[in-house]
């Protein structure tokens, strides 16, 4: 009897946890809204996306080292947002660009964020974000936006 209770929970374990997953992991558009982001080398940037997705993705970002500094405008180009990746280019207004990279995990948290300047690839860093999107599955008439 209690090997069949263990087995039975095990099991019902396995259920949920899968199930739970894959409602997640098959998201064919997760919605995007403006989101802020740290980066290690202590920037703070701001970033709004205007595009269309699944696929190209448009709009600016703002970045600062304090609220009180004066921050620079950038404007995003050959932005994807592909399954559960993320992929855009800043082209800051003092000259630089930058690269930025992340994936989404199946609960819809972006996670794994990397920059790097594209002129001098050496300068890098890492980037996090609280951010959580939500999945959009479209109903006829009412598109995902």
């Amino acid at each position: 009897m209690r090997n069949q209770m263990l087995q039975w929970s095990a099991a019902t374990l396995l259920f949920w946890l899968s199930a739970s997953h894959s409602a997640y992991a098959a998201c064919e558009l997760w919605l995007l809204e403006p989101f802020t982001l740290t980066q290690s080398n202590g920037f703070t940037v701001e970033v709004s996306i205007t595009g269309n997705y699944p696929g190209n993705i448009t709009g600016w970002a703002d970045y600062y080292r304090s609220r009180s500094e004066r921050w620079v405008r950038g404007e995003l180009a050959n932005g994807q947002l592909l399954g559960n990746h993320l992929h855009f280019l800043v082209k800051w207004k003092n000259g630089t660009n930058g690269i930025y990279d992340a994936d989404i995990d199946g609960s819809g948290r972006i996670i794994n964020g990397k920059t790097y300047d594209r002129e001098r690839p050496t300068s890098k860093a890492t980037w996090t974000t609280n951010v959580t999107l939500k999945c959009c599955v479209p109903q006829p008439g009412h598109p995902c936006r």
